[in-house]
């Protein structure tokens, strides 16, 4: 996670399940400067320690040099399948990440859909909002 101090263990978020290094608390500065990418990867870790499967939809630059994801516009980020019937389902952002509001509608009705889904868990999540983002991901353990 680059030159970021991240707390092991702090007090109020501590599981007390995850491994050295991945059960982590970001102090407010810090939640403003990590990256998407940097939150999505902890939140893996934690998963992965914890038992779950994981899937990232990747993008890729086109030859016409946009950006591009292989999927329907809006379909969430990154999905978390436990053996124990449970499914999470994360559309991650940055702390300060701006959506289109066309594509935000989009991700919306994607999370809301997959809620309805009996035993799934979806939400957009921020690095303020680890502490929840945690507890879904150890509550099984």
């Amino acid at each position: 996670m680059g030159a970021m101090t991240l707390r092991e263990h702090v007090a109020i978020n501590t599981c007390g399940k995850c491994p050295p290094g991945s059960c982590v608390a970001f102090s407010e500065a810090e939640a403003q400067t990590v990256t998407e990418d940097e939150y999505r990867k902890t939140a893996e870790r934690v998963a992965k320690h914890h038992g779950w499967l994981v899937s990232h939809v990747e993008r890729s630059r086109g030859r016409d040099g946009y950006w591009h994801t292989p999927t329907a516009p809006g379909f969430p980020d990154s999905w978390f399948v436990h053996p124990q019937g449970r499914l999470l389902v994360v559309e991650f952002k940055s702390q300060k990440g701006k959506t289109a509001p066309k594509l935000r509608l989009l991700q919306h009705e994607w999370l809301l859909a997959v809620s309805a889904v009996e035993g799934a868990t979806a939400m957009r999540s921020r690095p303020s909002g680890w502490p929840h983002l945690q507890a879904c991901l150890t509550l099984l353990t």
